[in-house]
């Protein structure tokens, strides 16, 4: 008769095959600071089961509500930014066409995105959004914006383009984020209060008509500078107290300003460390509410997730394809409501009709034919991903209070002190690429040394830049009618 194999009778057996070789041999230290365990079982568990309540529930750690995702599935978005409108035009309804259900146009405005080569769609004007949505049937999209500094005027055109087709956008989501841009950028070309003064209006527009979201408040810039995960999710905890201080001091309830935040964050290639990053985002972000007397399950955050385009390569470019499952995978089990999938040769150019479509599909095939929104919260209960997602909400928290230690986001990042800090760990990453630590495959691992460039897809040339006006944009009004869109224009001098 057989017995189960008992955890004494594993670690016999491994310490056996590791030759004497200490069992921490099989761990995997994290940059955070704490280490993905090679086993994990019940014990690791206990006292904690208090977390694993229904989707939608408490700290919202399975879900944001009671069925997630599982009737429809998340968003799949897709991102363009090719360097003319009816470029743009022609990819985003072949995309609309073959599934895709929401679009995020990067206009020209928008900072440069490293290690990927497409420019930004050249939008200056009514006339200019008019001709990349073509044909689009706005109240059948969710329709995402990345201007940059521009987002102001660029959600005004598109609610002038609403007003004037007289079909308003299924969802607008205009990305503002005016402390994210002077992490992006460096630089505002407004001080910091009025750009909240421009967008709390905007705002208390998108709630009053309930169709949209006004910030997205995006980890993007600080991943990309080389920060790690428990980085990425302390700041986007503060970027959200923060943005939620200055929109109640322009008015807005409490309440009202909480539904008007989304978090963006980029999934890295490791799986569990990606679903772990937004089922710990949804736990830390429910526990701050709860600090302000709300209710985490009236308010569930809006996460974003895309790949982390320091994962993505231009030498063998093919290998994307491979991080772009990885990524995609991981953002759909741990639960994020948009997801976009990069394509394979966005380092190169403008990504191809290939790279697009192997994009969707990689989201369609996951959504549709794997059915993978259907279970909420899949991985939930599993030993290692619960652990690591609460050693990854204390890590996030404590970065939280470090940073409000410092008096907040705005002076941690105006002082230097979170650059800092990530410089640190971007370093050490480095230093780890560069002894082959961290390999990173067709590059310092089994690169293809002979293999040629891709050919790039034919684009028209992009529309020249219009000079741009020095002086910054008044203050903007409140939108209660018409006036408050030409005003909005008028403001930042796009119109024609």
């Amino acid at each position: 008769m057989t017995h189960p194999a008992s955890l004494q009778d594993w670690i016999d057996r491994a310490t056996r095959d590791l030759k004497g070789k200490p069992l921490d041999k099989l761990d995997t230290p994290l940059e955070e600071g704490f280490t993905l365990r090679a086993l994990y079982t019940a014990l690791d568990r206990e006292g904690a089961q208090d977390d694993l309540h229904a989707p939608g529930a408490d700290n919202l750690r399975r879900g944001a509500s009671p069925l997630a995702n599982s009737r429809e599935g998340w968003i799949i978005r897709q991102r363009h930014a090719a360097p003319h409108a009816e470029v743009a035009n022609d990819h985003l309804l072949e995309d609309l066409r073959r599934g895709v259900t929401s679009i995020e146009l990067a206009l020209h405005t928008a900072p440069q995105r490293p290690n990927t080569a497409a420019p930004g769609v050249p939008v200056f004007n009514l006339a200019d959004l008019d001709r990349a949505l073509q044909g689009v049937h706005l109240d059948g999209i969710s329709l995402a914006l990345d201007a940059g500094h521009a987002a102001l005027p660029a959600a005004a055109l598109a609610l002038q383009l609403a007003a004037q087709r007289g079909t308003p956008f299924a969802r607008l989501e205009p990305g503002l984020d005016p402390l994210g841009l002077l992490l992006a950028t460096g630089a505002s070309p407004l001080p910091l209060h009025l750009a909240w003064d421009q967008a709390a209006p905007l705002a208390a527009h998108l709630q009053r008509e309930r169709r949209g979201v006004a910030l997205r408040l995006d980890a993007s810039p600080l991943q990309h500078g080389g920060a790690h995960a428990a980085h990425a999710l302390g700041y986007l905890l503060a970027s959200g107290l923060d943005a939620l201080r200055n929109l109640q001091q322009r008015g807005l309830a409490l309440t009202d300003a909480a539904a008007q935040l989304s978090f963006a964050l980029r999934m890295p290639t490791a799986f569990f460390l990606g679903a772990a990053m937004l089922r710990a985002l949804r736990v830390t972000w429910a526990s701050a509410l709860q600090h302000l007397g709300l209710d985490p399950a009236a308010l569930p955050p809006l996460l974003i997730a895309a790949p982390d385009l320091r994962a993505m390569t231009r030498r063998d470019p093919w290998v994307n394809l491979l991080r772009n499952t990885a990524t995609t995978f991981a953002a759909a089990v741990g639960g994020a409501d948009v997801v976009t999938t990069t394509p394979f040769d966005d380092p190169l150019h403008t990504p191809s009709d290939l790279g697009r479509r192997i994009a969707r599909n990689t989201q369609l095939i996951l959504q549709r034919e794997a059915h993978l929104h259907a279970v909420i919260d899949p991985a939930g209960g599993a030993y290692a991903l619960e652990a690591l997602t609460d050693d990854l909400a204390q890590a996030a928290w404590a970065e939280l209070q470090a940073i409000e230690a410092q008096g907040g986001l705005t002076d941690a990042l105006t002082s230097g002190w979170l650059p800092q800090r990530v410089l640190q760990t971007q370093r050490a990453r480095q230093d780890a690429i560069a002894r082959r630590k961290r390999p990173i495959t067709g590059v310092s691992s089994f690169p293809r040394l002979h293999d040629g460039p891709l050919p790039a897809p034919p684009v028209l040339p992009p529309t020249p830049t219009p000079q741009a006006p020095t002086l910054p944009p008044p203050t903007l009004p409140a939108p209660q009618d018409p006036a408050f869109l030409h005003d909005l224009l008028r403001a930042a001098a796009l119109h024609p």
